[in-house]
């Protein structure tokens, strides 16, 4: 796991390359819709719109994970300020929880290979610009779950490194107390700033990474992360923003 680099789930000795879903429907589109918490701040939403041609194979597997409830309970494990926001490393549940449907698709979806998946299929890698959301990798190039959103124009650093934008963030508003103080936003740089501003928590920026942590340290506590999920989080980071809802809005 590298510093500079937006790395996926623990490395797996049996990596399956996922080439199971060809890309037959070139123009498909969706949308999701993200509400979150903050200690000590108002609640918000913000909607993920998702194009099936920029990355077939990510995109039905993010539609999946959005449909199947994954990413409900899920804490912003890396929040990067001018970089990215991460998330989905594991189930929220952990995977010591065998008997949760979320820990059972963790465990039976296969790892795959976006840059080879995607260029097979024919797309064309879209930037990593500010806003769009990507799969994490490992540093085979393999993901499963984990995914990030750009906090800036990434594209210099991130898309020879074969990361494949799905899509980008259209709307961003506040739903609590106080969420006349924002109206609703459309444009990425408003929305960062939000974000940054308060919105969600940054604080603890790479929890694997605190206090100087080596690599091999770091991965450590990823693997504790993906076994403990939101147990861990809650114990050892009580105040980073929490995943309360997450709900497919359109699909067409």
């Amino acid at each position: 796991m590298a510093r500079d680099v937006v790395d996926g789930e623990a490395a797996s000795l049996n990596v399956k390359n996922d080439e199971d879903h060809a890309a037959q429907q070139p123009g498909a589109s969706c949308r999701v819709r993200f509400s979150f918490e903050t200690f000590g701040r108002p609640t918000g939403e913000f909607t993920i719109e998702c194009f099936r041609d920029w990355a077939p194979h990510s995109y039905d597997r993010f539609l999946q994970l959005a449909k199947e409830d994954f990413f409900q309970g899920q804490h912003f494990v890396r929040a990067i300020e001018n970089f990215v926001l991460d998330f989905g490393y594991g189930p929220a549940c952990g995977t010591r929880c065998k008997e949760d449907e979320t820990a059972a698709l963790y465990e039976q979806l296969p790892w795959f290979f976006p840059n080879e998946c995607e260029k097979k299929a024919g797309a064309q890698q879209q930037p990593n610009r500010l806003g769009t959301i990507c799969f994490g990798q490992e540093e085979n190039g393999s993901t499963k779950t984990e995914v990030f959103i750009n906090l800036a124009h990434n594209q210099d650093k991130l898309d020879c490194r074969g990361f494949w934008p799905f899509g980008r963030v259209v709307s961003y508003r506040r739903t609590g107390a106080d969420s006349q103080a924002v109206s609703e936003l459309t444009k990425r740089h408003e929305i960062v700033k939000a974000w940054q501003s308060g919105d969600i928590m940054f604080d603890h920026g790479d929890i694997f990474f605190a206090g100087g942590a080596s690599t091999e340290k770091a991965m450590v506590r990823q693997q504790v992360l993906i076994a403990g999920g939101a147990d861990y989080i809650k114990k050892q980071h009580p105040s980073l923003s929490l995943i309360s809802d997450v709900a497919v809005t359109e699909v067409s």
